[in-house]
């Protein structure tokens, strides 16, 4: 399993043209995440369980963007039933 670097998440945030709004939300969400992921390290940095305000800002990060894709599952569930 290869590990994502900072780099290719940086370029892959950055390649990523927003069509609506949704997106948009998604790719901030991900942008204001990547220094709780990576630390100032080239790959992401495991979570020591005494880190709790980088928890709390990875977990807040990952509600909103639930909150953000949560009418899209929805629909997917609605169309596998």
């Amino acid at each position: 399993m290869a590990n994502l670097s900072a780099v290719e998440y940086r370029d892959v945030l950055v390649q990523t043209e927003p069509n609506n709004v949704n997106q948009d939300k998604i790719i901030k969400v991900f942008g204001q995440l990547e220094n709780d992921l990576f630390l100032g390290q080239p790959e992401v940095q495991p979570i020591k369980w005494h880190q709790f305000t980088r928890i709390f800002r990875l977990a807040k990060g990952f509600i909103e963007v639930i909150v953000i894709i949560w009418p899209y599952i929805k629909m997917i569930i609605k169309l596998l039933k």
